[in-house]
């Protein structure tokens, strides 16, 4: 979903069985924050969607990545099995390399 208008939808992915999450702040607020340094919220990612090996460790590695901020993309792209699709603040999407892949039929 568009973190910016819910009504639209950004990517159709097609898992092929594996599980999907996405971490944001567009339906719950400000409640993921970044353990290192001040603690404060993260303010430069909106949302940040993650395919993995089931829905558990996607879950898992979507919070950490979006903890991250900007960088959880970057840390996603790195992690072995896993593929991710980040939205920041002025609304730009940044897709791992395989994501592409996951939004063919």
């Amino acid at each position: 979903r568009n973190p910016f208008n819910t009504n639209e939808i950004i990517k159709v992915i097609y898992p092929r069985g594996r599980g999907v999450a996405t971490s944001g702040t567009y339906a719950r607020g400000q409640h993921i924050y970044n353990p290192h340094g001040s603690g404060e919220p993260v303010t430069d990612i909106v949302s940040l969607t993650v395919v993995g090996s089931d829905v558990l460790e996607a879950d898992r590695f979507a919070t950490a990545a979006f903890a991250m901020g900007r960088d959880g993309i970057f840390f996603i792209e790195q992690t072995p099995g896993l593929e991710g699709y980040v939205v920041d603040v002025n609304g730009r999407g940044t897709p791992t390399s395989g994501f592409g892949d996951l939004c063919e039929p």
